[in-house]
């Protein structure tokens, strides 16, 4: 048996031929994307349950409607000039009661393009938060998986690029999980300012956050290499290793000060390179405790670390 929302003929508007997608049988209302050639044959009555800017743009098409030679004198239309095809046809299954046709899990992409249309929209529905809140546990289960996400950040694809998009997803459908991934993720292994989309609508103050906390672990780490420092100075200088640690660390330090976080520096990359203990006992000739003794104190110290931005401070904000 044929579902509703498959594909059933197409129509001629004007000099253009549409593909036309019924997802309800009883559908009054033509959602029309013009750049992909593409109706979608939908219930007016429950696009306006869920978005005033649905309400308010079929109020104006029923004091706009003229009627058409086609037999659909009763239908009204509406124009998306933007959104995605394969994305609206999911957002309109969910909204006209098709579940079946709802795909159980989506890549970041497709969950993003999901995103900006219940974005631009405004689409307040319970039933599309249900659907977001489990592709947004899918995604965070394969994020876990691994530190690229296995293969969800492909090689080819830029890594902050793909870590905006999963920011602006989880800002829309409110995920708590996702938007501490996306945040702590962005912190820890991207450099320089957010280049963010114009079509992603994230609130600056969100934007300016992740900067901050950059900052802040930045500041963190200046003082944590200050307390080893004067850790060594305290004590009788009398081993070679630990002559070269002050050295390495006084060197270190120096360049950091003149390599702000926010515009060039990784995180994690500066983390790691004060963890791992460098290969100097055997330059030296001599066996130092120094070297494990600061290899373990930034791996305590920097383990404390909380790289990620809270959304609920964020909730009063509006998009």
């Amino acid at each position: 048996m044929a579902s509703i929302s498959e594909f059933r003929h197409s129509i001629e508007m004007g000099s253009q031929c549409y593909h036309r997608y019924v997802c309800h049988p009883n559908g009054d209302t033509g959602l029309v994307l013009p750049h992909a050639s593409k109706v979608f044959l939908v219930r007016a009555a429950f696009l306006e349950s869920c978005s005033t800017i649905f309400r308010t743009q079929l109020a104006k098409a029923r004091r706009l409607k003229n009627t058409k030679d086609d037999g659909d004198e009763e239908r009204l239309m509406l124009t998306d000039n933007e959104s995605d095809a394969k994305a609206m046809r999911i957002v309109m299954n969910i909204l006209n009661g098709n579940r079946d046709q709802v795909p159980k899990e989506l890549g970041l992409n497709r969950f993003t393009k999901v995103a900006v249309i219940v974005d631009r929209w405004q689409i307040g529905s319970p039933k599309v938060a249900y659907f977001a809140r489990q592709w947004g546990n899918l995604l965070h289960r394969r994020l876990t998986l691994s530190p690229f996400g296995c293969d969800l950040f492909k090689k080819y694809m830029e890594p902050q690029r793909e870590l905006v998009l999963l920011l602006y997803a989880s800002w829309v459908f409110k995920s708590p999980s996702l938007f501490k991934e996306a945040t702590g993720r962005l912190v820890d292994s991207t450099h320089g300012f957010l280049r963010v989309p114009k079509e992603l609508r994230i609130p600056q103050a969100v934007i300016d956050a992740v900067h901050r906390k950059k900052q802040e672990i930045f500041g963190r780490i200046m003082r944590l290499i200050d307390e080893r420092l004067d850790d060594l100075f305290e004590h009788e200088v009398g081993c070679h290793c630990r002559l070269k640690q002050i050295g390495v660390l006084v060197d270190r330090k120096k360049y950091l000060s003149c390599n702000d976080m926010a515009s060039g520096n990784y995180v994690s990359g500066i983390i790691d390179w004060l963890r791992f203990p460098c290969p100097w006992d055997e330059e030296a000739g001599c066996k130092c405790e120094d070297d494990d003794k600061m290899a373990s104190f930034f791996w305590r110290e920097t383990g404390k670390f909380e790289k990620w931005v809270d959304l609920t401070y964020f909730l009063p904000y509006a998009m």
